[in-house]
């Protein structure tokens, strides 16, 4: 499903984004240490700047990237706006002084370019939880 918002921040192409309660129906680059910046809407499929009309993958193929692990889970960044497989985002997470963050499944590579967006709920983790 391809959706369209305003982008309430630099958004790059192929970024996870979340929608702002603040103001309402904006967009910007997902943080998973917050819970209401941690609820994913998708991946960008256009570079825009604020104010600019972006267009997001919420569900379908995202043809976006280059060195994916098929079959593997992404999940939104802690760093950067490029998806990571769950070791990457555990690497990030003990680096970082938070406690916790919320891990937003995005969807699993279908190949090295292509991600098969489909999102989940944010889980909450904490640092002595992390396998």
């Amino acid at each position: 499903m391809l959706l369209s918002f305003v982008a309430n921040e630099s958004i790059t192409n192929g970024a996870s984004v979340a929608v702002l309660d603040s103001p309402l129906g904006r967009i910007q680059n997902i943080d998973p240490l917050f819970f209401s910046e941690a609820r994913a809407v998708g991946v960008a499929v256009d570079t825009v700047p604020s104010g600019g009309l972006c267009r997001v993958i919420s569900r379908g193929e995202a043809n976006l990237f280059a060195g994916l692990e098929p079959g593997s889970t992404y999940y939104a960044p802690l760093a950067g706006t490029t998806p990571v497989v769950y070791s990457g985002f555990v690497n990030v997470f003990e680096t970082l002084p938070a406690s916790g963050a919320y891990l937003c499944s995005l969807g699993i590579a279908i190949n090295s370019t292509t991600l098969s967006v489909n999102l989940s709920t944010p889980v909450f983790v904490q640092k002595d939880s992390l396998d």
